[in-house]
């Protein structure tokens, strides 16, 4: 470890990836040669960051001489076991050290349990190891045989940029299906959404489907939601079929949403039920994984999807026109917990760069 440059500044943490929104909130306002940005992938276009090229023994071998810590969150779910046992040799003889945060138990892209044998290489790997919820810790240490250390997920909507809450009618419920990644239930999700929403009078529901799935040649182009989505348009739903949102128009959207609904058929922790919680919107999850600890939600059950989204839905829907703020969305309370999280990690990465080996607790 390179000592002096520690306690003159820091360390350097190499994230995997730099460009995402979870990590521009915990590095904030810090120097940027303390958290590089993401090199260049080659023959990718300008800003994607994946497959991640530090996560290969001879990036780190090249680039050593740069970095203290190697923090992964994401983007490993195209290694090997044997790949992530390279990885770690190579760290080790570079002596840098492996920050593990686990966002996700299982992977929300879909390649089964393959996923499983490699987060637990890097469970066992890893210098330092973080997750988001007690749920998730008691999960790893029952799967890995290592408890994390438990760290909130940080707020992620800038409080200066907080837009304003929607009040009046209708009763928005919000679906947004992206690109239809493979954890998304879009057409049941669509259709008990739909039900929940036409037996209220002052409800609307809006839903969001990225226009890229709209061609035919696209790998997750599925013609059925897509007359589904018509269907729903022409019985009143507000059908929204565009590029990807950037984050002020996200971010405007969800604050205009009563209820922001997620569609996934598993998932562990989300970065999107954070967004609601920051803007004060009221979010329906299925009861999985661990959002129900990450942030007050209400739950939906995929064995029971019609009956227990169109409870949650009304449910909802009287808080609401009772004038019932959803949690959240209070600037004071998110900048403690964002200060919090960041603390935290700084705590982690001093203590593995500094040769203090930080085991979960």
């Amino acid at each position: 470890m390179r000592s002096n440059r520690l306690r003159a500044t820091g360390p350097v943490v190499r994230h995997v990836p730099r460009g995402h929104a979870y990590v521009d909130a915990l590095v904030g306002a810090e120097p940027a040669h303390l958290h590089p940005a993401d090199p260049p992938v080659p023959g990718a276009p300008a800003g994607q960051w994946w497959p991640h090229p530090a996560l290969t023994p001879r990036w780190v071998a090249d680039h050593a001489h740069e970095i203290d810590v190697l923090h992964v969150h994401f983007g490993f779910e195209h290694l090997g076991v044997d790949d992530v046992r390279h990885l770690v040799a190579s760290l080790r003889a570079h002596d840098i050290r492996l920050v593990l945060t686990v966002h996700d138990l299982v992977d929300p892209h879909g390649t089964g349990e393959r996923y499983g044998r490699v987060l637990g290489e890097l469970v066992g790997s890893a210098d330092a190891l973080t997750t988001l919820t007690p749920g998730a810790a008691a999960e790893v240490e029952r799967r890995f045989g290592r408890r994390p250390q438990v760290i909130s997920h940080p707020p992620l909507v800038p409080a200066g940029v907080l837009p304003a809450r929607r009040t009046g009618s209708p009763f928005v419920v919000g679906l947004h299906l992206k690109s239809l990644r493979a954890n998304v239930a879009a057409l049941p999700v669509l259709d008990a959404c739909a039900d929940a929403v036409a037996g209220l009078d002052d409800a609307q529901l809006r839903v969001h489907l990225h226009e890229d799935v709209t061609r035919p040649d696209h790998p997750r182009h599925d013609p059925e939601v897509l007359r589904r989505l018509a269907r729903a348009r022409a019985d009143g739903a507000d059908v929204r079929v565009h590029a990807p949102l950037d984050d002020a128009q996200l971010w405007r959207d969800l604050a205009q949403t009563s209820l922001a609904v997620l569609p996934y058929t598993d998932g562990t922790h989300s970065g999107w039920l954070e967004m609601c919680h920051d803007l004060g919107t009221r979010v329906l999850a299925p009861d999985l994984g661990f959002y129900a600890q990450q942030r007050p939600v209400l739950t939906y059950r995929h064995d029971d999807l019609t009956a227990s989204v169109e409870r949650a839905v009304h449910e909802a829907h009287a808080r609401w026109a009772q004038g019932e703020p959803a949690p959240g969305g209070d600037a004071r309370v998110l900048a403690a917990e964002l200060e919090s999280a960041r603390a935290a990690h700084r705590e982690v990465y001093l203590g593995v760069a500094e040769d203090r080996v930080v085991r979960g607790a």
